[in-house]
């Protein structure tokens, strides 16, 4: 199984799941932004198992806030600041991503360097 889906021909095809078009435009290239709401959603909730009203009461909380949110990018206000840790990363990867003279030796070692100084 290894061999099929890590060296031998790939099961999904790049489309499916490369995230280049996604840096292309600027786009997240993780699910971060879905973490951050699980995670905001269990600790509004507090527990794994609620009654039917206590979901309801935290959907209508949460359509408020997502509403607020709406309105903020309508008016064009400036995004919450990222930390600067963050930025700095985000430069980084950038900078070997738009690098077209890397090898891909050069390439992954330029991704993973900057992963691993990042955690």
């Amino acid at each position: 199984m290894f061999c099929v889906s890590f060296i031998g021909r790939a099961i999904f095809p790049p489309k499916l799941w490369s995230v280049s078009e996604l840096m292309d435009h600027g786009i997240p290239r993780t699910q971060n932004i879905v973490e951050a709401w699980h995670r905001r959603w269990s600790t509004l909730v507090g527990k794994p198992h609620v009654g039917v009203y206590t979901m309801i009461e935290e959907l209508q909380k949460e359509q408020q806030r997502v509403d607020l949110e709406i309105e903020c990018i309508k008016r064009e206000e400036p995004k919450p600041k990222q930390k600067k840790q963050i930025i700095d990363r985000e430069k980084r990867i950038m900078t070997v991503y738009k690098d077209i003279s890397n090898s891909v030796l050069e390439f992954l070692r330029g991704l993973a360097h900057n992963n691993i100084i990042s955690m």
